[in-house]
C-alpha cells in the first residue's frame, strides 16, 4: 500500500522506462556546467514540479510526435482522469495537504503505468496518460485495470487520522477507433466512464 504523510514535497520522480525526455535523469557526471544548466532548463520546461510527470506542454509535444508515426502506436488509448476530492481537501485541510494528494496520485501513476506510457499532469486535478504500442485492446485493458487497482490502494493519511483513498473519475478514448489524432481523442464526448474510489477509513 502506498501512503503519503505530511512532510516535504518529494523530488521529481521518474519511473525507469517511462517517457522522460532529454535531461530527465542522470547525475551530471561527465557533463560540464553548461550541459548541466541545459538539463536544468529542460527539466523545468517539461516536468510538473509536484509530481515529476510531464506537464501540459511536454505531453502535447511528445504525443504529437508519436502520432506522426502511426506504426509505433499500434492499439493505443488516451486515459483522462480528474481527482474527485481535491477541492474538499484544500478547503478542509489546506493546500499543502492538497499537494500531498496530488503527489501521491502522481507517484502511483508513475510506479504502476507500463514502461513507455506518456504520463502528464495537465492542471490542478487533471491527468492524461497515453498508452500505446499494444497488439490489441485486451492487452491494453489489462494494464488500465492494473493501474486502477493500484490507485484504489493508494492512500493519504489525513490530519483527522482517516485514510483517504485516491478517488478519480474519467474515461478512455481508443486509437484508432475513436480518433486518429490526439486532439480528437481528447475531445471525445462519449467516453466509457472509469471510477476508482473507496470511502475514507477512520483509524
Amino acid at each position: 500500500m502506498l501512503t503519503v504523510v505530511q512532510g516535504r514535497p518529494h523530488p521529481l520522480y521518474h519511473a525507469a522506462g517511462h517517457h522522460r525526455g532529454p535531461g530527465a535523469g542522470g547525475s551530471g557526471r561527465g557533463c560540464d556546467r553548461r550541459c548541466q544548466e541545459r538539463l536544468r532548463i529542460e527539466r523545468e520546461r517539461d516536468y510538473d514540479v509536484l509530481t515529476g510527470l510531464y506537464n501540459r506542454q511536454a505531453f502535447h509535444r511528445v504525443s504529437h510526435e508519436l502520432f506522426q508515426n502511426p506504426e509505433r502506436l499500434g492499439v493505443a488509448a488516451l486515459l483522462m482522469m480528474d481527482l474527485d476530492d481535491l477541492k474538499h481537501i484544500n478547503d478542509t485541510y489546506g493546500h499543502d495537504w492538497g499537494d500531498h494528494y496530488i503527489q501521491n496520485t502522481g507517484r502511483c501513476i508513475a510506479e504502476h503505468s507500463p514502461p513507455g506510457t506518456v504520463c502528464a499532469r495537465l492542471s490542478g486535478d487533471e491527468f492524461l496518460l497515453l498508452f500505446y504500442g499494444y497488439p490489441g485492446r485486451e492487452q491494453l485493458r489489462e494494464k488500465l485495470e492494473a493501474l486502477t487497482r493500484a490507485m484504489q490502494q493508494a492512500v493519504v493519511v489525513l490530519p483527522s487520522g482517516s485514510d483517504l483513498h485516491i478517488s478519480i473519475s474519467g474515461g478512455v478514448a481508443w486509437y484508432p477507433e475513436d480518433g486518429r489524432d490526439i486532439e480528437t481523442l481528447k475531445n471525445m464526448q462519449t467516453l466509457p466512464c472509469i471510477r476508482s474510489s473507496t470511502p475514507p477509513r477512520g483509524r
